[in-house]
């Protein structure tokens, strides 16, 4: 269901933000090394956008085809 996809949508977040939030920690990064994706985008995350956009376009091909 749609709230089912919502929530997990959610928890992933939540746990992407807990791993970010303990590498931060661990390299010692401060607020000035953040730079937001607006600013600058690296090629390792304009490669993984890629990726899950072309995941996303087979798993909607797949979906609308059952």
């Amino acid at each position: 269901t749609l709230f089912r996809s919502i929530n997990n949508l959610n928890k992933l977040s939540k746990v992407q933000l807990e791993i970010s939030n303990s590498i931060c920690i661990k390299e010692g990064y401060e607020e000035e090394d953040f730079v937001s994706t607006s600013e600058f985008t690296s090629g390792l995350v304009t490669k993984a956008y890629e990726e899950v956009e072309k995941q996303i376009a087979n798993s909607n091909i797949k979906n609308s085809s059952l």
